[in-house]
């Protein structure tokens, strides 16, 4: 951080970039009700739509499996065998954008799994890991439709979120955690809820 370099090996995650484009729309259209404010608004937007506009999610979809790929290796150009399958994933948001710009083919929302658990009288779509941020950090910025699948299913993830919870709370989730590497750098991994994960 003290250096802004980027760390190697460079990689570019298809779900932050998804997320970042997702965000710098929502501020460039909030940011248009003030246009006639000030005239530096009016600079701002242009510079987002340019960012917004140049930038190309396509070059991380895998078109044989039309499925987005987890990242690619920009010094190389090479995508991740790995791709992004489930509907209820953080890359959600990411694939409803590259939808909305023309940048994957309208086959590839089918081509997401919507496996379906059921758990004390609730029923909806399961998760890679059963964490709150593959179910709830796309609905940042996605529309909800009351009574829709999408709607039920995190019903569902909210009450085997707070049921996994032992104090009311909910929230299990990818975060730090006490275990170190070499270096002494916390780890990083994905704490779900197994009632709502295919990985156990």
């Amino acid at each position: 951080t003290s250096s802004l370099e980027t760390l190697s090996p460079r990689f570019v995650s298809s779900v932050d970039s998804g997320n970042f484009l997702c965000c710098l729309t929502a501020v460039k259209e909030g940011i248009k009700e003030y246009a006639g404010e000030c005239t530096e608004i009016e600079k701002t937007v242009k510079r987002l739509e340019k960012i917004i506009e140049s930038t190309d999610l396509s070059i991380m979809f895998n078109n044989q499996r039309k499925l987005f790929c987890i990242g690619i290796n920009p010094d190389n150009g090479r995508k991740t065998e790995s791709c992004y399958d489930l509907y209820m994933s953080e890359a959600r948001s990411g694939s409803y954008f590259a939808l909305a710009f023309g940048q994957a083919p309208k086959e590839h929302i089918k081509k997401l799994r919507r496996p379906i658990f059921s758990r004390n009288g609730y029923i909806g779509m399961a998760s890679w890991s059963g964490t709150a941020f593959e179910y709830f950090m796309p609905q940042l910025f996605l529309p909800l439709y009351k009574n829709s699948f999408v709607d039920e299913s995190l019903r569902f993830a909210y009450s085997q979120q707070k049921r996994f919870s032992s104090d009311g709370l909910f929230g299990t989730s990818e975060s730090g955690y006490y275990r170190f590497d070499s270096e002494m750098n916390y780890q990083y991994k994905a704490h779900g809820v197994s009632s709502l994960s295919i990985m156990r």
